[in-house]
């Protein structure tokens, strides 16, 4: 009980501190594996603070997410239903938005004699 308690309470720690911002890096979550694997699941706090009403914290099939494999799985035997996803445009504009925001800053530090085009 105490190794469950620990690791709950890692999310709001672990989360907000090791890991990448592939969403928004407006706040401090984070996606990192080793935080899912210390938090049972939740390791994936920047999509979650992104899309906060998909049902999934790990998008992809192979993230561990085992809170996202049991509510899919209970869907299944309807026993949960309604399942809340963002659509994967709106995920992909996230990402992208992102990528192009890091790609302006490293520009920014480049030091160009010939403005590129």
């Amino acid at each position: 009980m105490f190794l469950f308690q620990q690791a709950t309470f890692c999310v709001n720690s672990l989360a907000h501190w090791l890991g990448d911002q592939p969403f928004d890096d407006r706040n401090s979550p984070r996606d990192h594996i080793f935080t899912a694997l210390v938090t049972l699941g939740e390791g994936y706090h920047n999509f979650h603070h992104e899309f906060p009403s998909d049902y999934r914290n790990g998008i992809e099939w192979w993230q561990y997410d085992p809170t996202k494999w049991a509510i899919w799985i209970w869907s299944k035997f309807r026993l949960a239903s309604n399942l809340k996803r963002f659509r994967t445009n709106e995920i992909e504009m996230g990402r992208v938005q992102q990528m192009q925001k890091r790609l302006d800053q490293r520009m920014a530090s480049l030091k160009c004699s010939i403005p590129p085009s």
